[in-house]
């Protein structure tokens, strides 16, 4: 491909979603920042608002009363702890904080050459790279965006990056933590084998952890047990940069365990709020990794499905907004009771009541749900969440209803999911079980033997086959946080996809994308696990890989679908 064609393809689609909307902001009307009274408030509004408009005038008015670290330390950095807050709330989409992100940069940059120049004024060092093997960095981007803002120095490795390379730039910059991210599954067991190299060497530095496919047991219980440094899971961005807080204050590092928190019934509204979103938080980045055929599969989680196990969370939470009414009015003797027999009846009811509805359909019906309990709980007195029914607190029965509950069911889908993704990862372990697919099997005569490369693909027959729940969600980050079905229906029509449509332009006006195939036949044969590739000839070895074999089930390989060597 030419150079120039090369250097067009190297644009972030977040980016460009950014550079929409900071056209479109002013169509909004007039922003938080243009009607705030105090040079204070307008700046703080401009950070979380993403709002540059008028920035360089604000700041030239709070320099005439703040010096520069003051503006950037009392009033920039208020700004994105709200940002930090709404984003951890899923009331923020990734976007938006990046632009906030954008607009601090230039805050900073703006009042930079004003500072006193005091030598080194990090608050403290972290390297950061994406593990050995993953190429996704968006994640880790963002906490060196949002580490860098707040005052940190980050050396950013990139991606792929081997641990040999993070241990070294560690002593030559004297990093106070390093930090590792990924997205595969197959990087958590990477993470492990660079704990593990660490401790061997004695290296104790606080390491922080991040990534889709991690999850906090893990970390806690099977990362901690190889690693002799302080160790954190950080669920995003925001978790780094309170850990980093926590680093270089000297603090004591010593890690609670959240699960026991998760268990425990909260001791208010606002808080019980806040475990109610975390877990729903950490269910959603759990069932990125659950397949829609997964998703409804009885006895792959345990004996329910997956959306057993979210049909019976709505009736629950259901059950729990119909007590807080009646709580509310003073109606205790309406509000429901169950032993445990009514229980599993109701549980079975449940389950039966969205037995056929689709995983997009259920997953709303937990969404409208969900909010309806929080918005319950923000009507909740103080008095009414301290007081009891029968021998339990109100705060414990909430609590066994809605984040304890979820959570304890999290964990469950966590460990399988973990378990069954990395002994898929791992490689064939010596079993010698085969399963029991057909070998008398007439194989087809090929075509040719080669390569060949198609070229004239259409982008208007690509287009179609692009998963956009997939990636306006879990890409772009655009959920659905409060809003309702229709009203997402609509900032999705509106504001999303134009976006969508301007890339897809673009890619056809511009060339930028010009899918290609490449296909071929060739000579191989199986030999247990391994699938092996012959020359030209037929029998010379050019090749060899080695696939992994279900551990149990139907103990498929994938060699197993290739014709076996006969062994005189």
């Amino acid at each position: 491909m030419p150079e120039e064609k090369q250097k067009k393809l190297v644009y972030d689609p977040l980016v460009e979603i950014i550079n929409f909307y900071s056209t479109k902001k002013s169509d909004a009307g007039v922003s938080k920042a243009q009607t705030a009274t105090t040079v204070e408030e307008r700046l703080k509004n401009r950070i979380i608002d993403g709002e540059k408009k008028g920035l360089e005038e604000d700041l030239k008015q709070a320099l005439t009363s703040y010096t520069p670290l003051d503006i950037i330390n009392t009033i920039l950095l208020d700004g994105m702890k709200v940002v930090g807050e709404l984003f951890g709330k899923g009331e923020m989409q990734l976007p938006f904080v990046l632009q906030s992100a954008e607009v601090m940069k230039t805050a900073v940059a703006y009042l930079e050459p004003f500072m006193e120049k005091t030598g080194d004024s990090q608050k403290g060092t972290m390297v950061l790279a994406t593990v050995k093997g993953d190429v996704h960095d968006i994640g880790k981007n963002l906490v060196d965006i949002i580490l860098t803002n707040n005052g940190y120095k980050v050396i950013n490795l990139g991606i792929k990056c081997p641990v040999e390379t993070m241990l070294t730039a560690m002593q030559e910059h004297k990093a106070d933590a390093i930090g590792m991210s990924g997205l595969l599954v197959k990087s958590t067991m990477i993470m492990k084998e660079n704990l593990e190299v660490m401790t061997e060497r004695s290296i104790k530095v606080p390491v922080l952890l991040g990534g889709a496919a991690l999850t906090r047991r893990y970390v806690e219980e099977d990362l901690r047990a190889v690693f002799d440094g302080p160790l954190f899971y950080c669920e995003d961005a925001f978790s780094g940069l309170r850990v980093m807080e926590k680093i270089v204050s000297g603090e004591s590092l010593e890690t609670p365990h959240k699960e026991d928190v998760l268990k425990l019934p909260a001791d208010s509204s606002a808080e019980t709020i806040k475990r109610i979103k975390l877990v729903r938080h950490q269910w959603n980045k759990i069932l990125d990794y659950i397949s829609d055929e997964e998703f409804i599969r009885e006895n792959t989680f345990g004996r329910w499905s997956v959306r057993d196990i979210i049909a019976h969370f709505i009736g629950w939470e259901k059950v729990t907004v119909e007590r807080l009414q009646h709580l509310m009015k003073g109606e205790l003797t309406a509000i429901r009771r169950f032993t445990e027999e009514d229980g599993q009846k109701f549980n079975d009811r449940c389950v039966e009541e969205y037995r056929n509805v689709s995983r997009l359909e259920i997953m709303d019906v937990w969404n409208e749900t969900q909010a309806a309990v929080i918005a319950q709980m923000q009507q909740l007195k103080p008095e009414h969440f301290q007081g009891s029914l029968e021998e339990d607190s109100v705060g414990a029965i909430i609590a066994g209803a809605t984040f304890a509950h979820e959570y304890e069911h999290l964990e469950k889908i966590q460990a399988r999911v973990q378990m069954l993704q990395q002994a898929v990862a791992k490689p064939s372990s010596g079993i010698k079980q085969r399963s029991n697919v057909a070998r008398d099997v007439d194989i087809p005569e090929i075509p040719f033997y080669g390569s060949k490369i198609v070229d004239d693909i259409s982008l208007d027959d690509v287009f179609p086959y692009i998963n956009e729940i997939a990636l306006f969600r879990g890409q772009w980050q655009f959920t659905r946080g409060k809003m309702g079905v229709e009203e997402y229906d609509q900032f999705v029509h509106e504001k999303v996809r134009p976006v969508f449509d301007s890339i897809k332009l673009r890619c056809r006006n511009e060339r930028l994308l010009m899918p290609k195939v490449t296909y071929g036949y060739f000579p191989c044969q199986s030999e247990d696990d391994d699938l092996i590739v012959y020359q030209d000839d037929l029998k010379t070895e050019k090749l060899r890989f080695t696939f992994p074999r279900q551990h149990d089930g139907h103990y498929y390989c994938i060699s197993d679908f290739f014709a076996a060597l006969i062994k005189s």
